[in-house]
């Protein structure tokens, strides 16, 4: 393993996750082939926050607003994130409040299409969603997967539609701690941990996590899937118990139908019938 591929390792496993797990391998092998190729150059990291910097593009039906939910969910995009094809949070929250405060707008519509992403921004996003309902009508389309993180997004929506072939669910949070010090060892390479602060870099990849190190992790998780949930909770007009119960899947994936007898979806529909309808 590279130096380059592991330090995007890191950088990833080092962010709690509310995402498909199998969509972040793919994340992390898109990521590491492109490093592992060549470094992007300034002009070309440059156009990438150029380009992240952009507000996602409402496009229109009548008076109903419809905004993209699409790819990997980030906070805000740098260059690996606009490498990656993600959504921006941020970008998207301010979207929303332009279509909410736009008199020509009737209604909204999330087009989404998404395993999930980091949980940094979401819960702002998720509650900006939830309080545009009371403006006018916020739809969400699972067009066609609405997974974790874009699942905590779709479920705060007025009404939420999942089209036939659709995908939801996968409600929880995690994250990853890798340890290389016995690839280390076997490199002939030790390194010494020089710090200031009991907990300093505890989660540190070059030595076994601690079991008090892996207990405060967990806290960090736990505190992401309570927020989660209880958004789910709201959203779905549910129990938080259900939410985080095994009718709501408990990190499991439903096709349309079965989301639907769930309570996790409204209806089944596709885009155009939702805007016809």
């Amino acid at each position: 393993m590279s130096k380059p591929y592991h330090r995007i390792l890191r950088a990833l496993a080092d962010t709690p996750w509310a995402i498909v797990p199998e969509a972040l391998d793919v994340l992390i092998e898109v990521v590491a082939a492109r490093v592992e190729d060549r470094e992007p150059t300034a002009e070309e990291k440059a156009a990438a926050i150029q380009a992240a910097a952009r507000q996602p593009v409402a496009s229109s039906s009548g008076s109903i607003a419809v905004l993209p939910v699409r790819g990997i969910l980030s906070n805000r995009m740098g260059p690996l994130q606009q490498m990656s094809g993600s959504t921006s949070a941020e970008a998207l929250q301010n979207a929303l409040a332009q279509v909410v405060a736009d008199p020509h707008v009737s209604a909204i519509v999330l087009d989404v299409d998404s395993p999930g992403g980091g949980v940094f921004g979401i819960q702002e996003l998720a509650d900006a969603i939830f309080a545009a309902k009371a403006t006018k009508p916020v739809y969400a389309v699972a067009n066609a997967m609405a997974g974790s993180a874009a699942y905590w997004l779709a479920s705060q929506a007025s009404e939420f539609i999942v089209t036939p072939s659709g995908l939801v669910g996968s409600i929880g949070v995690f994250a990853v701690h890798e340890d290389v010090s016995k690839a280390d060892e076997q490199a002939g390479i030790k390194r010494t941990l020089i710090r200031a602060g009991r907990n300093k870099a505890e989660d540190a990849e070059f030595a076994p996590l601690s079991e008090e190190a892996r207990a405060f992790a967990q806290t960090r998780i736990d505190a992401y899937y309570d927020g989660f949930t209880r958004a789910v909770a709201r959203g779905r007009g549910v129990a938080l118990a259900k939410a985080r119960g095994e009718q709501f899947g408990e990190g499991r994936m439903f096709t349309a139908s079965d989301a639907v007898a769930r309570n996790m979806a409204d209806r089944i529909g596709t885009m155009q019938e939702t805007l016809d309808r």
